[in-house]
């Protein structure tokens, strides 16, 4: 089941588990006076007023440090000398926030964008992947507002546990939706993805340079990305820029998040990424 009304289920589920408290979207009367009839994923506007602050910092606490300590052992370890161009996992790339609804969904609008999400086809012509997926909001609106097979892919377990408990108490299929636990940095992209989200925002610059090099590696042309940091992708030839979306955020009113889709770069192009000019 998707739609509306499987979001709405979904959303409630996980607020029901894990809400420590609620905050109220603020809108202008004008905006919710607006005619959406003729826009069916505006309706969630009306569905999701409030979103929860999520209390999970048990679980938090207890796993980044094993994910950092897991991150050296994938090579990504503190330099031995103690140097500053340390290319670890930082605290700070698990700092927490929320993106409302409203404006994610709009964030989705660019034609590319519906074009990437119409050419899934449903289940099975498709694929859309979140990366940094913590409880499954995005690849909840994603998967269930437009019927495209999503897979979630988190760091942090206990996140990914919830989400897909959610999944399965609601008896949404998991051939639409389903959440991985692993690191977007080495996980196996699907080889049908039409589209990826990168909750990047906090991530450290390497960590966010190397998984523009990995989706422009690894992506065929056509692929929609969205993400939230420059760093890696603006540089890069492979990336044609479709826009920049202001999207409000618990830290930001107007926070941009940046789309992409990848392109064939020229020969000379990829030579200069590789350094061979």
């Amino acid at each position: 089941m998707c739609g509306p009304v499987a979001l709405r289920e979904a959303y409630r589920a996980v607020r029901g588990r894990y809400v420590a408290q609620r905050v109220r979207i603020h809108a202008t009367r004008s905006d919710w006076e607006e005619d959406r009839s003729s826009e069916p994923a505006r309706h969630l506007l009306d569905l999701l007023r409030t979103f929860p602050q999520v209390a999970l910092w048990g679980d938090r606490a207890a796993e980044m440090p094993r994910a950092m300590l897991a991150s050296s052992a994938d090579g990504l370890a503190l330099p031995k000398d103690g140097g500053a161009d340390d290319p670890g996992y930082t605290l700070g790339a698990f700092a927490w926030g929320a993106v409302w609804l409203d404006s994610f969904a709009a964030a989705l609008a660019h034609r590319e964008t519906r074009a990437a999400l119409g050419r899934g086809g449903g289940r099975k012509g498709g694929t859309a992947v979140v990366l940094g997926a913590s409880l499954g909001y995005e690849a909840y609106a994603i998967g269930l507002s437009h019927g495209v097979r999503t897979v979630g892919v988190e760091l942090l377990c206990s996140l990914r546990d919830l989400a897909e408990q959610v999944r399965s108490d609601r008896r949404v299929a998991p051939d639409l939706l389903s959440f991985e636990c692993a690191d977007a940095l080495s996980w196996r992209l699907p080889k049908d993805t039409r589209l990826v989200y990168c909750d990047d925002t906090a991530w450290d610059a390497h960590a966010i340079q190397g998984l523009a090099k990995k989706l422009g590696d690894e992506l065929p042309a056509g692929v929609v990305v969205l993400h939230n940091q420059p760093h890696g992708f603006n540089a890069d030839p492979r990336f044609k820029l479709l826009q920049v979306v202001e999207v409000a955020t618990s830290w930001n009113t107007r926070h941009p998040l940046i789309v992409h889709m990848t392109q064939p770069a020229s020969s000379a192009a990829r030579a200069a990424l590789k350094g061979e000019l």
